[in-house]
Formats: C-alpha cells, sequence, structure tokens
C-alpha cells in the first residue's frame, strides 16, 4: 500500500504536470487524470476524513451551486449541445477541486511541496517558450518573436500571465518568510526572476496591471512588516520599493498601454479595426450590455449567448466580432448575459470570496490570488476558457478548502473557519 505522504507527493507532481501541459500542450492535459483518480482512490481506501467535512466549507458549498445554476438557466435554451458544454465545464470545477484536495494528508508538507514544485514547473515552462521564442527569432529576424502570442503560442497571453503571477507572488513570499530553500538566495532569486521577465514578454495589459498590483501590495507590505530586521532592512524596502516604481513607470509607458489609451480615448471616432483589444472590448460590452437592458431579469439562458451577441455584432457592423464568435471578454458580464442579474450577483460573490476571505484574515496568498482572478475576469470570460477553470480550481480549492482541513493548518495560514 502506498503510503499517504507518497500518494501526496504524486499529487503534487501530477498537478505540477498539469500545470505545465495548460501551458504548453492543453492537448495532453487528460493524461494527468488517471493520476489525480488513482490518488483519489488511494486516499479513499485510506481513509483520510468524512466525506461530510468538504459540506462545512462556504467555498466548497458555493463551488456545488454554480452547476446548478447553469442547470436552472439553461432550460430554455435553443443549443442544448452548447448548453451541456457549459454545464459539463462548471460541473468540472467542483469535481477537479475534490479529487486536487482529498488525498491531501498533511497540508502543511503538501503546500510546502507543491509551492516548490511550482516554481520549478513555472520556470522550466518559462524556458522552454523562450527557447522556441529564439528559434521564431532566428527565422524571422524580428524581436516580436519573444512578444506576446509568439511566446505563448498554445494558449491566450492572459491566461499564461495567471499562472506566472502565481508563480511571482509564492517567490515573494518565499523570500519573505523562507521554508523551502531557505539558504540558496541564488536559486530563490533565479525562480523570482523567470517568471517575472516571462510576464514582461507576454506583454498582456492584464497580466502587468496585475504585475504592478501585486508589486505595490508588497511594497506597503514590507514597508509596514518587521522582515529580518537588521541595519540593512530601510536600505532593502527602498530598494524594493525604487524596483517597483521604476518597473510599473516602464510598464505603464509601454507601447502597449500607449496604443490602448489612444484606443480608448478614439473609441467613438476611429474604425473598430484600430482601437486595439482595449478599445475593442469596450464595443463588445456595450454589446452585452444593449442586450442585458432587454433580459436583466433571466439573461438569454445558457447557450443562447453567443447567438444573441451574434445578432448585435451583425446590426453594429462589427464584422470580425461575430466571424470569431467573441464572448463577452468579461466573466462578470458574462454571467449577466447568461443568466441575469442573479447570476451576475452570484459570480461577484463567488469570484470576490478568496480576496475578502484573505483581507479579512490578512493572507497574502489569498489576497494576492484574488487580485489575479478579479483583474483577468474583468477583461477575460475566464471561466469559459478550460485552462482558466484549471487554475481557478487548483488555487482556490488549495487555499480557500484543502487548508480548512482539521488539525492540518499552520503558518502563515490561519486556522479561523473559511
Amino acid at each position: 500500500m502506498i503510503s499517504k505522504q507518497k500518494n501526496e507527493l504524486i499529487l503534487v507532481v501530477a498537478l505540477n504536470a498539469m500545470v505545465m501541459l495548460c501551458l504548453l500542450k492543453p492537448d495532453f492535459l487528460s493524461l494527468t487524470l488517471p493520476v489525480l483518480l488513482f490518488c483519489t482512490i488511494i486516499a479513499f481506501i485510506q481513509k483520510n476524513r468524512p466525506v461530510a467535512e468538504l459540506f462545512s466549507n462556504r467555498f466548497w458549498n458555493l463551488s456545488l451551486l454554480l452547476p446548478l445554476i447553469f442547470l436552472i438557466g439553461s432550460f430554455n435554451t435553443i443549443n442544448s449541445e452548447k448548453a451541456w458544454f457549459e454545464i459539463i465545464q462548471k460541473i468540472s470545477i467542483p469535481i477537479f477541486g475534490f479529487i486536487m484536495v482529498w488525498p491531501i494528508s498533511d497540508f502543511s508538507r503538501f503546500f510546502i511541496n507543491m509551492r516548490k514544485y511550482y516554481l520549478v514547473s513555472i520556470s522550466i515552462t518559462v524556458l522552454i517558450s523562450l527557447f522556441f521564442s529564439i528559434k521564431l527569432f532566428f527565422l524571422t529576424n524580428s524581436v516580436e518573436a519573444f512578444l506576446y502570442q509568439n511566446f505563448s503560442s498554445s494558449i491566450h497571453p492572459s491566461y499564461y500571465a495567471m499562472f506566472l503571477c502565481m508563480a511571482i507572488i509564492i517567490s515573494i513570499e518565499n523570500f519573505i518568510k523562507p521554508d523551502f530553500f531557505p539558504k540558496n538566495i541564488t536559486l530563490k532569486f533565479i525562480l523570482l526572476v523567470i517568471p517575472f521577465i516571462g510576464t514582461i514578454l507576454l506583454s498582456t495589459k492584464s497580466g502587468l496591471i496585475t504585475l504592478i498590483v501585486i508589486m505595490l501590495y508588497y511594497g506597503f507590505k514590507i514597508s509596514f512588516s518587521k522582515i529580518n530586521e537588521s541595519k540593512n532592512t530601510l536600505k532593502i524596502k527602498l530598494l524594493f520599493w525604487l524596483f517597483v516604481i521604476l518597473s510599473s513607470f516602464f510598464i505603464l509607458r509601454s507601447d502597449r498601454f500607449y496604443v490602448a489609451s489612444l484606443g480608448l480615448k478614439q473609441i467613438h471616432d476611429k474604425p473598430f479595426e484600430e482601437l486595439g483589444t482595449a478599445g475593442q472590448r469596450i464595443l463588445i460590452w456595450e454589446s452585452v450590455l444593449e442586450i442585458a437592458e432587454n433580459k436583466w431579469l433571466l439573461g438569454t439562458g445558457v447557450g443562447n449567448d453567443q447567438q444573441a451577441l451574434n445578432k448585435t455584432y451583425r446590426e453594429k457592423k462589427l464584422v470580425p466580432f461575430y466571424e470569431k464568435s467573441l464572448n463577452a471578454h468579461n466573466q462578470f458580464l458574462q454571467a449577466l448575459l447568461i443568466l441575469g442579474i442573479c447570476g451576475f450577483i452570484f459570480f461577484i460573490i463567488y469570484l470576490t470570496y478568496p480576496l475578502f476571505v484573505g483581507w479579512r484574515l490578512n493572507d497574502p496568498y489569498l489576497i494576492c490570488f484574488g487580485i489575479i482572478i478579479i483583474i483577468n475576469a474583468l477583461t477575460e470570460s475566464i471561466l469559459n476558457r478550460q485552462v482558466g477553470v484549471i487554475f481557478w480550481t487548483l488555487w482556490s480549492f488549495m487555499l480557500l478548502v484543502a487548508r480548512n482541513f482539521k488539525n492540518e493548518i499552520e503558518a502563515p495560514l490561519t486556522t479561523k473557519t473559511i
């Protein structure tokens, strides 16, 4: 029989293999599922804990409500195939969350291993992406080979940046309160720099804004907390703030943000093809709100949203939008469009839950994870894509469900009930 510790380590390796496949080869994600199921079966045989314990967790119950709401919203669908796809996708959140957290026997040990392997996995993934960008550079002789979609060839760069920002948070936390690689400063620095460079190369506005907000959060956190107090502490704090200010300045002054600001200023004066992604998103959101004016109570219904959007795109002559069948590009507005005001309120509660719990408990992992989710949910329908579902489920269940199992929570995580 496999010991609990070995079973837990297999789980950690499988989850990080899933992370790497998400970012490099999403088509092979199903290869990790048998391993996760194996770990869950072993945990059941070992009788880790009673199943009823899960139902005392508020976040778990919210996650169970999600597919139920979509099922109710599908009663008036005219596209049953799309509706069932949406329902199954939302059912996958509590199912994946369950098979991920159930094999965890010692959360403190699991959390250390998970973060350590995650940093290594993300660093390897970024280096692989960088390798292919270098190959492309020699073929094209263009620096564009290192940026945006060329760097993230398998998934949308915004989703890639979410994973990298989480790695940056883990790295910074491991500097503040080391619990793995405690004495190897060089390795810790490398594991911070690699995802940071990857986020810069991805050049997504949501990713860069998330990076700035996270750095500002840690700037204030480091300034007002005692971290290895010595005569050099003030110098370290000042250097960090200098880094934050200079990085934010150059990011906000980059071409990506200049084009975005120009597009927003001229949104109704220029053809939509010349507005950039920021201006185009405004046009998409205006289309969503036009539909929602007449269907604010119950929404279009699950499965009917894209047809309603494409009709509005055609009426407004936004040809590329309906040719590509673009969704709302905002998870909250997507919920309003599909489910009406009740679904909109539910998604606000559900997606902001980690941030508010983290704020109440002063938990930096939950606070920063909440920041990543909210910023990206404002610009992407993150739970409409498999990679977004995996990122959300992986970290939300780890931080809000697994950590709350009895007698398994240690610093820096609190013992208060979530």
